[in-house]
């Protein structure tokens, strides 16, 4: 216990003292942010990858577990590159901040929305979709319900994190070092809370809105510190050990490991910050259409697996474990070429989801 609140007491207080400050975060964006939003996205899709490969749980109990340490932190990595860039923003008004985030938000996710719930509805996808009067009466409940495609549950989250953005970095800008340090901690114990004690009444309803929110607040943290300084080689250890001994423990421990996925996502935040990486243009464009991808490439993770015959529930455990990689690979590189294409055919193409 006392090795735990250790190593949360120097995670909290490392996140406070680092060299990504505003200017080193618009001088490195292509290096490093666009980095994390790739690795952030190939994990988002491996996410879905892997469990619409049905593998058996109880026939690979460890792969189960390892996939999911990893796969994961695709949500928490992107949660905190939003908060590092939207909560650094120079003060704007309401209306005009609002105005532009929901914009970027809504209108890529309406768009695709619209054209994977025609494609679906046309290739037999809803029983309740008999004729095109059905189709208009269905549309909205099943957008308001997430049955059009269970990815979209993160847009929602998004619009109340953009909602009291303007809120939460007028307060933080005027936080002191120590209060800083102290939201880290509280954030950090009531997640490990939650670890030990899923079955609190309170935490049951509210922790997982906390969870986001403080991965959306750590992103300040961790991209707009006090310090401008870079991490010693000893601190770099050091937060690769913490990264280490949480995916340990979330594949020894299992249970509701979120106190060690954000350990592990925070720690690999850390590190791609303060590594060299190099510029790389297919990074950047990947980068560049995050979201667009994100709002797609559900469609094409079943026809993949139904093409190369992949049945997670029957096949050998090698193939388990590749398969659902290869495919994240192959959804992301048609993603890539369909997102090329847009960007180059449509000069104006923002309101697809591509920055």
């Amino acid at each position: 216990m006392k090795n735990i609140q250790a190593s949360l007491i120097f995670l909290a207080r490392l996140l406070l003292s680092l060299q990504i400050g505003m200017k080193a975060m618009r001088s490195e964006r292509n290096s490093k942010l666009d980095w994390v939003r790739c690795i952030a996205i190939f994990l988002v899709i491996t996410v879905h990858t892997w469990s619409l490969a049905q593998v058996s749980e109880a026939d690979h109990p460890l792969l189960h577990r390892v996939y999911e340490a990893f796969v994961g932190c695709g949500v928490p990595l992107f949660l905190m590159l939003s908060g590092g860039l939207q909560l650094r923003v120079a003060p704007q008004s309401l209306q005009e901040f609002y105005r532009k985030r929901f914009q970027r938000l809504l209108i890529p996710f309406f768009f695709w929305a619209t054209l994977i719930y025609v494609l679906s509805a046309c290739m037999g996808k809803y029983v309740e979709v008999q004729s095109l009067k059905d189709g208009l009466i269905h549309y909205l409940p099943f957008l308001l319900e997430n049955k059009i495609n269970m990815a979209y549950w993160y847009v929602p989250l998004m619009f109340v994190l953009y909602a009291v953005t303007p809120f939460v970095q007028k307060a933080l800008c005027e936080c002191s070092r120590r209060t800083r340090v102290w939201l880290i901690a509280v954030w950090l114990c009531v997640i490990a809370l939650r670890n030990a004690y899923p079955e609190i009444y309170m935490l049951r309803y509210t922790s997982e809105l906390v969870v986001y929110l403080g991965f959306y607040v750590v992103g300040f943290f961790v991209c707009n510190p006090i310090d401008k300084r870079q991490l010693s080689y000893r601190e770099m250890w050091g937060v690769l050990s913490l990264f280490v001994a949480a995916l340990v423990l979330y594949v020894v421990v299992g249970g509701v490991p979120t106190l060690w996925r954000a350990i592990m996502c925070i720690s690999l935040v850390l590190l791609l910050l303060n590594i060299r990486l190099p510029e790389v243009k297919m990074v950047q464009n990947v980068s560049r259409y995050s979201y667009a991808i994100y709002l797609f490439h559900m469609v094409f993770i079943s026809p993949w697996y139904l093409v190369s015959g992949f049945d997670g529930s029957a096949a050998a455990g090698w193939k388990c474990c590749v398969w659902p990689l290869l495919t994240s690979v192959v959804v992301m590189l048609v993603c890539y070429v369909i997102c090329f294409v847009l960007s180059k055919c449509i000069s104006k193409h923002k309101w697809l989801g591509i920055s």
